[in-house]
């Protein structure tokens, strides 16, 4: 039978308001409760815009973030959860989608463990704060990315925030 579940967080585990209804915090409960199935959360968001979610959950398996590029033993509260893996994005790629997402004026953020830095404070960011619950750092760009690069290393997700036809273009260019 079923070994495990796993549930993304936006558009399936919380409404459009941002919540888990009572209907489906009790079927998450009786599933861990009487299947005795781990419940896995699996989502884009960084670990910090899932730990709420996590704990009111009482989960204690792994949580799988930035669409697998982070995959944490569990989220219990402290200072650095265990991974089971962390992909990250090569850094020679970061100056090419930098440069686009500026010729093109859309926000870029770079989301790496529980940081997420951008160059600008907008209303894209504004939005993004609002929905996970989270924080920007406002950082120079060019020089984490020549950091990153230096150091071989890179964030685990890029997000792009701008108008949806801009954005089309800009995923054609890249």
């Amino acid at each position: 039978m079923f070994k495990l579940l796993f549930i993304d967080i936006d558009g399936t585990l919380l409404t459009s308001d941002h919540q888990i209804s009572p209907n489906t915090r009790a079927a998450i409960k009786r599933v861990i409760s009487i299947n005795k199935l781990p419940v896995v959360l699996t989502t884009a968001r960084p670990p910090q815009a899932v730990v709420n979610i996590y704990n009111s959950l009482d989960l204690s398996s792994p949580v799988i973030c930035y669409n697998g590029a982070l995959i944490l033993k569990d989220l219990k509260p402290r200072q650095n959860p265990s991974e089971l893996l962390s992909q990250c994005i090569v850094p020679n790629f970061l100056t090419q989608v930098y440069v686009t997402a500026a010729e093109y004026k859309v926000n870029i953020s770079f989301y790496i463990y529980n940081k997420w830095i951008t160059d600008c404070y907008d209303d894209w960011v504004m939005q993004e704060e609002n929905i996970t619950g989270t924080k920007a750092d406002i950082v120079d760009i060019p020089n984490q990315i020549e950091k990153w690069c230096t150091e071989n290393y890179g964030p685990h997700k890029i997000l792009l925030m701008g108008e949806a036809i801009v954005l089309d273009t800009i995923i054609k260019i890249l």
